[in-house]
């Protein structure tokens, strides 16, 4: 009836407990925190993909003569080992592709961490720091968020267990994009899909329109309303119809951009908590300040 199956890179040298399991470092993890710190990581704080040697392939003619590039996937060596004492939730998915997805997934939501099973790649950078949004979690408030999302996650149907782990996925992903724009757009996607989720779980309403559709998210988790909400609903539109970020090109530099992908950032880290069933004061908090917040 048990399940296990090895996770990484997690950095944080200690047991993640929940109802029906554990997360425990493996007997390494010191060692390989030390060097993946020293060896693999920029000063930056990111670990980044590895150079790599392609070959020559000899069907068409060659395009230049340099023959390394930055790997597009790469794989970090396991730190935890996750254990499930219990039946699974996902009878018709694997526990990797269903119980164990979810709680990897959403304990890189507490703690920030891309996380991925072992032998199982990665794509572009993974932050080597944790986020800096809400004081840090452990002991019993950790342990309980993390069964009670676990709770809630396995009491809904199916569609909805896969959208919600894909939205953890890509919301903590998101730290991969280096341009403001490019995070804004994946941290708009992310909004929409905690929307759905929120209609389909009876949260909020049918509603058409963007801008009341944040507005009453918001409202409906006891979130505060700002009136830079209504203003990254605007990013949001002129950048998916019109292609224009603040006014002018992509990539081309803004003074307010990185301000509202980072807001969008904020809330959507709050409406995941919520959504797993969390209540508490990170919700209330402003969600448009730099400092983090209590939880």
């Amino acid at each position: 009836m048990g399940e296990s199956a090895t996770f990484g890179f997690l950095p944080i040298p200690r047991t993640i407990t929940f109802d029906r399991g554990a997360a425990e470092p493996l007997p390494t993890l010191s060692s390989d925190i030390a060097s993946v710190r020293h060896h693999l990581t920029h000063r930056d704080g990111h670990r980044y993909p590895p150079q790599i040697h392609d070959p020559a392939i000899h069907v068409f003619e060659p395009m230049g003569g340099q023959t390394e590039r930055p790997a597009h996937l790469h794989k970090m060596p396991p730190s935890h080992v996750l254990r499930l004492d219990a039946p699974l939730a996902e009878t018709s998915a694997s526990f990797r592709l269903g119980d164990g997805a979810f709680l990897i997934q959403f304990i890189g939501l507490m703690s920030g961490y891309r996380l991925q099973f072992e032998h199982w790649w990665f794509d572009g950078r993974l932050p080597m720091f944790p986020r800096r949004w809400r004081f840090p979690l452990a002991g019993d408030l950790e342990s309980r968020l993390l069964s009670d999302a676990y709770r809630a996650w396995r009491g809904w149907p199916s569609r909805e267990r896969v959208r919600f782990t894909n939205l953890l996925y890509m919301h903590v992903r998101s730290a991969t994009y280096e341009w403001d724009w490019e995070r804004f757009a994946v941290n708009y996607v992310v909004l929409d899909g905690c929307y759905k989720m929120a209609f389909r779980l009876h949260f909020v309403p049918e509603i058409k329109r963007h801008r009341a559709r944040l507005a009453g998210m918001l409202q409906a988790f006891g979130m505060p309303l700002h009136a830079d909400a209504a203003k990254i609903v605007d990013f949001r539109n002129d950048l998916f119809h019109e292609s224009l970020w603040d006014g002018g090109q992509p990539g081309a530099g803004s003074r307010t951009g990185p301000k509202y992908a980072d807001y969008l950032s904020r809330i959507n880290d709050r409406l995941l908590f919520a959504l797993a069933g969390y209540s508490g004061p990170y919700l209330s908090s402003e969600w448009w300040g730099i400092g983090p917040a209590p939880i």
